[in-house]
């Protein structure tokens, strides 16, 4: 049988887990179909919407098992049901991993003796596991746009398997579309961008601040000044804020055209003189022939669209059926609309998309902290009562941006665009004075409150900005700050580091300053799987930690354990929080790097989220430290450990100073290492805390 054109047009494109961990892919890949459960609501095979609805209901009302379910989770049985025969199935394991793409041949049946009754026939055309990144694959079904399903087609492959043969046409196809967004963000990307800046960060320390970033959004950044912490947040937020827009076109950005109601009412799109100056080809193409190709941003299929060239110098597309449909379903009037023109095709195509508001805001912001912030004022702005105005600061304007991408992102059926603030230099000021309302909120989600001015928020007041009163943190912001420490700054409470991942930067290598550092090798590197673009799925959960105990607690479970016993003894334990967040931290460790990283980003979580609280007198830390570092060297026998004093750092590990004395390796090194440097510390000054 010839190769299936998989990226020809298809009436809709989904993703099907195939059970929890993809248990039953096997028997769906042996079978040919794909399924899913909830037999409760027996064949569905001839009912109409009202009578699915009614039987749902019943359900919902009647059986206690589905007490705590919802509406919505459970229509997904009826839209499984009504996939037209032709649609593409992606068949996938969690977030990162395809199994399998098919097309459907046989339409919805219902197998009474099977677990998951719920079936269609599924031609599987092609089993290369594929590595990709879909942080919002939380449900067993979700719908798919067909720039995603090209996306997960041209996906690397995972263990070496090759790639099904693509004909140089469909290759072609596949290109052409992938050529109207912006390069895949890739772990290799952002390492080569920082080398390209003349950055050579250690690729484990740039590994562990993204991981940090997308489990808790705060990161700390400390350590002596002008090591670069500054351009490590500034230059991975650079790399990974590029514009869809700005790649539609390699010279220069696509042109814009604002829609008027008249245009919306008639679905049309006007072509104006300035726009059709930049495409001379496709103004001598009309000449010959008023018919173009049309695709959209919702839907890549082209069709067949006229030009009216009625009006000399001004023609307008005229929309149709589901292209006229779109236009006016996401536009207002005035809102711009962005197209692209292949002037190489024939006919010649054009490709429609609305132009972002958000696509001109700054992605990344750099705030300098000032020492006379002692409010939220010098961050989010005032509202001034004599003017009725109020003062915003490039920060707010920031997240205001982040929250209208949001909204734009969820009407277009795409992830949004990340946003990183960086503040410089945050302990200039107390960070509890100008930090405590924000932080907080980002813990807990509730919104942050601006102003009491309802006029401000609705527009009434002439020339004014609109200013909502409150404005939640767009999931989509990604927050690091900075830090030095001298005699000019302030330390951190332990409510802010329980808040935060940190990082230290002391390591200063002049002997290798100015070439690519002869790295330490590492498993840390974010090569299987990267999220593109970069997202938050939302604060970690008991469920993280769960997982974590399910897949990993043999390697993982016991350390964390012994870590916490003995800061318990002095009341200095962890809470669930941090437990829960070291789980995700880890997790996301196993899947976008290797099971192999587990111990390494262990021993980074302790090392980020643990270790920071410890600050006091040698009265009060000597006897702990002596026990924590005993557990970092083993935690399977920690009494077996060589003490402390007969061990050395080196650079961000620990050794013996006698080979002899323990051959084998500390289970976790670089907290070993810190735990060191603090213990020396201790001794020297009789008080430590973990910032140096």
């Amino acid at each position: 049988m010839p190769p299936v054109d998989l990226t020809a047009p298809a009436p809709s494109y989904w993703k099907i887990a195939p059970g929890e961990k993809a248990v039953n892919w096997p028997d769906c890949l042996k079978g040919g179909y794909i399924s899913i459960g909830y037999h409760e609501l027996s064949d569905l095979t001839g009912l109409s919407k009202a009578q699915f609805d009614a039987r749902r209901d019943a359900l919902l009302q009647n059986d206690p098992n589905y007490a705590d379910f919802s509406k919505f989770g459970i229509n997904m049985v009826w839209r499984f049901s009504q996939i037209p025969v032709g649609a593409r199935i992606v068949a996938n394991r969690g977030h990162y991993e395809v199994l399998g793409i098919g097309t459907v041949i046989r339409p919805y049946y219902y197998d009474v003796l099977a677990d998951f009754p719920h079936r269609l026939g599924v031609r599987w055309d092609d089993t290369v596991r594929r590595s990709v990144a879909f942080t919002h694959w939380n449900s067993t079904l979700i719908a798919l746009n067909r720039d995603d399903f090209l996306k997960i087609l041209t996906a690397p492959p995972r263990d070496g398997q090759q790639p099904a043969s693509i004909s140089m046409a469909v290759l072609d196809t596949v290109l052409r579309s992938r050529n109207r967004s912006a390069p895949s963000v890739t772990f290799e990307r952002i390492t080569q961008a920082l080398a390209r800046g003349g950055y050579h960060f250690p690729d484990e320390l740039v590994a562990s601040y993204l991981l940090a970033l997308q489990t808790k959004r705060f990161v700390i950044l400390s350590g002596i000044s002008g090591t670069g912490k500054t351009q490590l947040a500034l230059q991975v937020g650079k790399a990974m804020t590029a514009s869809r827009l700005a790649a539609l076109s390699e010279d220069d950005p696509p042109p814009k055209i604002a829609l008027t109601r008249d245009d919306l009412d008639r679905a049309r799109v006007p072509l104006p003189p300035d726009v059709l100056a930049r495409f001379p080809r496709f103004v001598a193409a009309l000449e010959r022939n008023a018919e173009v190709m049309l695709s959209t941003h919702d839907d890549t299929r082209e069709q067949s669209t006229l030009v009216d060239r009625r009006v000399p110098h001004r023609p307008v597309l005229v929309l149709q059926d589901a292209a006229a449909e779109w236009l006016i379903s996401t536009f207002r009037p005035g809102q711009l609309l962005a197209l692209d023109i292949d002037e190489d095709a024939t006919p010649p195509s054009v490709f429609l998309l609305p132009a972002s508001p958000t696509d001109t805001a700054r992605t990344v912001e750099v705030v300098p902290v000032r020492p006379d912030w002692t409010d939220h004022r010098g961050l989010l702005g005032f509202y001034n009562p004599l003017t009725q105005r109020y003062q915003a600061t490039p920060f707010l304007r920031m997240l205001l941006a982040a929250r209208d991408e949001l909204g734009f992102a969820g009407k277009q059926n795409r992830l949004p665009r990340p946003f990183f603030a960086i503040l410089d230099e945050m302990n200039l000021a107390r960070v509890e004075h100008y930090f405590a309302d924000f932080l907080s909120c980002l813990e807990s989600g509730e919104p942050l409150h601006l102003h009491d001015d309802p006029r401000l928020a609705s527009g009434d007041i002439d020339g004014a900005e609109l200013l909502p009163t409150h404005l939640e943190i767009p999931r989509n912001v990604f927050i690091t700050g900075t830090v030095n420490v001298d005699e000019t700054t302030y330390m951190f409470s332990p409510k802010v580091l329980d808040r935060a991942f940190v990082f230290e930067f002391n390591a200063v290598d002049l002997g290798v300053y100015g070439r690519p550092s002869s790295q330490t090798t590492t498993p840390l590197r974010l090569t299987r799987a990267f999220p593109d673009p970069f997202a938050f799925s939302g604060n970690p959960t008991p469920d993280d930690w769960a997982k974590l105990v399910r897949l990993h607690g043999n390697i993982t479970l016991r350390p964390l354990q012994a870590v916490h016993d003995a800061l318990r003894r002095d009341n200095r334990h962890f809470g669930f929080r941090v437990a829960n967040e070291i789980a995700r931290f880890v997790l996301l460790a196993a899947e976008q790097a290797d099971d192999a990283a587990l111990q390494t980003a262990l021993d980074i979580a302790v090392l980020s989220k643990v270790l920071p609280k410890l600050h006091g007198t040698q009265q009060e830390l000597g006897e702990l430290m002596t026990r924590l570092f005993a557990i970092c060297v083993n935690p399977e026998d920690p009494k077996s450990a060589p003490p402390i004093d007969q061990w050395e750092p080196l650079h961000d590990r620990i050794i013996p100073r006698q080979a002899n004395l323990n051959p084998l390796l500390a289970k976790l090194p670089r907290s070993a290492a810190k735990l060191w440097r603090m213990h020396r510390r201790l001794n020297q000054q009789g008080f430590v805390s973990f910032i140096e």
